[in-house]
């Protein structure tokens, strides 16, 4: 039996006894609808208990303990998905074991989360399992949780990825296609309902909002009974998330659709607005974020005004309902 929750996974009572073919045809199927950094730490911890290695102890490992968990692993790494584990879930899980790893391998998965180096010549990249999310900054599990958000599930918890009605569509990444407000509204204007999630400079705070119509420059107030702003903390527990609605008095005032600013939820309850400065003869953007509750249900961050590393823009699909 294959869980959709790695919670489970891990409590299964034979799991650790499941012999290597079993193990291996697990790791092969694309509807496992678990995180890949879980669907890692769970075979480390299958490995350990293979060769009876105290798992909560790798400080303690002598390199002969290394060696045999290599030698148990090897036929299992060809199907963990690498290039689907995020940058922090790599360097603080996976580094750690990077012995086990074959060498080229390892050194391509470190240039590609250092260097942003994603053509690896020796490793040949596996797709995604369960729903494709192309996103730099959350996971699957976060998508859940915004997903229930749309739909008012608001004592839904989610676990699997399976779970999720809609299909993210990567419209924008600041970092690939540049941070200007005239670029937000050239690739996410006219799109229908969308997603926005940034990741706050020296905090590492998630944030993020729902537009239910979508932006379309017309200079008016898009009104909305349906959007929300939300924190995804740093991103590591969606258990810590804040979510703050439009409120009821303010829906008329949901969302800024001006084609002069970027996105902008409520007046200034969470807002991209571009600024510049000339230096060495070119323009700086300085792109000021602001965050100060006033339409919107609760305050999401206790920081008013910062810059961001990046930001994402998505196109929210809902998915045709799967018949039985």
């Amino acid at each position: 039996m294959v869980s959709d929750d790695p919670q489970k996974f891990r409590r299964h009572g034979r799991f650790m006894q499941w012999p290597d073919n079993l193990v291996i045809g697990i790791l092969k199927r694309d509807d496992l609808h678990l995180e890949e950094i879980d669907v890692w730490n769970i075979l480390i911890k299958w490995g350990t208990a293979q060769i009876k290695l105290p798992f909560n102890n790798p400080n303690d490992w002598t390199s002969d303990d290394f060696s045999k968990l290599a030698l148990k692993l090897k036929d299992c790494i060809p199907y963990i998905r690498f290039y689907h584990i995020s940058g922090a879930d790599f360097f603080n899980h996976v580094r750690p074991f990077k012995i086990l790893l074959p060498k080229d391998l390892y050194n391509e998965l470190l240039n590609y989360h250092q260097f942003k180096i994603d053509k690896p010549q020796f490793t040949t990249i596996l797709s995604p399992r369960g729903i494709v999310l192309d996103s730099k900054l959350f996971g699957t599990r976060h998508a859940a949780l915004i997903a229930s958000w749309i739909d008012r599930q608001e004592n839904f918890n989610p676990v699997t990825c399976h779970l999720v009605p809609y299909q993210f569509n990567l419209l924008l990444r600041g970092s690939r296609d540049n941070f200007k407000c005239s670029t937000f509204h050239r690739l996410c204007d006219n799109q229908g309902p969308a997603l926005i999630v940034l990741k706050v400079k020296g905090t590492g705070e998630l944030l993020g909002g729902y537009n239910p119509n979508g932006w379309n420059s017309t200079g008016d107030w898009i009104e909305s009974t349906e959007s929300f702003i939300f924190s995804l903390g740093d991103g590591k527990d969606p258990n810590h998330s804040i979510l703050s609605r439009i409120k009821y008095s303010n829906f008329k005032c949901a969302i800024d659709d001006s084609p002069c600013i970027g996105p902008c939820f409520g007046t200034s309850d969470l807002a991209m607005v571009e600024s510049s400065r000339v230096a060495n003869g070119k323009f700086i953007y300085d792109l000021p974020w602001s965050c100060i509750q006033n339409c919107y249900e609760r305050t999401i961050t206790s920081t008013t005004n910062f810059a961001i590393e990046d930001y994402e823009v998505f196109k929210l699909i809902q998915k045709t309902p799967r018949t039985t």
